[in-house]
This record gives structure tokens, C-alpha cells and sequence, in this order.
């Protein structure tokens, strides 16, 4: 299957991530997106798109985080969002912390790491919903992990400061190749300027073209 990639906007704001989540069956998608959007998660992601607000916020991918066995919420986050996640039947866990999920982890469907500032209670509960192990770790000193990020079970879009090292350990970790790059015009947050499964990516319209193609060798398993 080719590996695709779109260029996407939400309402002009290029950073895609910040409003949608994605595995390899739905994608959670802030209610009223775009229609071309909602074609472009069918197109590329070949996922069904499931609208939501989350804490009354647009910012779903700030505040959710999913993989195909479960849907991680902050904190304060309302039963009837949760209701609609569990109906398509994954595991559910609200954070007790007061962190942004989307800021913090990063893992596919087989590993994953947190930031060490998140208290470790949460871990055995998030590897349950998850099904997944847990681990905690900070990249180039910075515990944004799953902003600056990309992870599938295919590769790794990783922070393009993280060093040699760093790099060599994520891909042993969650067992993929991958390379380091940008979306969106050079800007760091790799979590936010693309969206993407094992199936395909959409990534911020600021991207180039150059940049795609670091997305493309670091995501589709080539």
C-alpha cells in the first residue's frame, strides 16, 4: 500500500495536530472541521473521522492522545466525550495530572515514553489503556515529547536537536528507523504540524517540499 501524504490546513491554521488525533481506524477530529479536511483523513490516513470538542476546546490533539487499543484524556475532560470514544470500542483513562497528553507522551502500539515530571502513579494506568509498555524519559532536556515528536509502529519523526544518541535509543525503543526533520516552514513541533498512522500523513500546508520528503522517509517504513 502507498504510503500517502497531504498537505492540510484547519481553517488556515497549519498546525493540524493541535486539532486532531489519529490511529490506524479513526481519526478524532474537532467538530465543524473543514469538509476538504474530513476528505483528506479518508484520502490519506484511511481512517473514519469522528468529530468532538474535548473540555468544550477545539484542541483535540492537545488534550487527547490515542493508539489502536485506547484514547488517553486530560484531565477534567466530560463524560460524554469519553461515551463517544468507548461506543467505538477502545479503552478509556483520564490523567489525574494536570498535563496536556499531547504534550507529553509519545509512543505507537508497542512502547511509549513520558515525561519524567509526570508522577509516576500515572504510568501502569496509561500502559493499561494503551496496552502498551511505559517508560520515562526527556529528549535534548525538553519534556514536550509528543509535540516535538512522531512515532508509528513504521518510524520516527524525530526533534531535529536530538542527538545521536537520543536518536539511536528511540528508534532501539520503538523498534523502527526514522529520521530527524521540521514541518511547516522549519518549525520544530513535528507533533503538531503532521498527523500520521502506518497508512499515510497529513502535515501542516506551510511544509515544504523538502519536508515532505523527510516526512516520507521518516514515516512510511521504505
Amino acid at each position: 500500500m502507498t504510503y500517502s501524504i497531504q498537505k492540510a490546513h484547519f481553517y488556515k491554521n497549519p498546525f493540524i495536530g493541535l486539532y486532531m488525533r489519529t490511529n490506524d481506524r479513526h481519526t478524532l477530529l474537532a467538530k465543524n472541521a473543514p469538509e476538504k479536511l474530513h476528505a483528506q483523513v479518508k484520502a490519506a490516513l484511511k481512517t473514519e473521522a469522528v468529530e468532538l470538542f474535548i473540555n468544550q476546546s477545539p484542541l483535540v490533539g492537545l488534550f487527547c492522545v490515542m493508539n489502536n487499543h485506547g484514547v488517553l484524556f486530560a484531565a477534567g475532560s466530560e463524560p460524554r466525550e469519553k461515551s463517544i470514544v468507548k461506543k467505538l470500542g477502545y479503552n478509556v483513562y483520564t490523567l489525574k495530572s494536570s498535563y496536556a497528553p499531547g504534550n507529553v507522551l509519545l509512543f505507537n502500539n508497542h512502547i511509549g515514553l513520558a515525561t519524567p515530571q509526570m508522577p509516576a502513579t500515572e504510568l501502569k494506568p496509561i500502559s493499561e489503556c494503551l496496552g502498551i509498555e511505559m517508560h520515562q524519559q526527556h529528549l535534548s532536556g525538553m519534556h514536550t515529547l509528543g509535540a516535538t515528536n512522531v512515532v508509528t509502529d513504521q518510524g520516527l519523526f524525530a526533534y531535529n536537536d536530538v542527538t545521536d544518541v537520543e536518536f539511536k535509543h528511540m528508534e532501539k525503543m520503538f523498534g523502527v528507523h526514522g529520521t530527524n526533520g521540521t514541518t511547516n516552514g522549519g518549525v520544530p513541533f513535528n507533533g503538531f504540524g503532521t498527523v500520521a498512522n502506518n497508512r499515510g500523513a497529513l502535515v501542516g500546508e506551510l511544509t515544504s517540499g523538502f519536508e515532505i520528503q523527510r516526512v516520507y522517509e521518516a514515516l512510511s517504513g521504505e
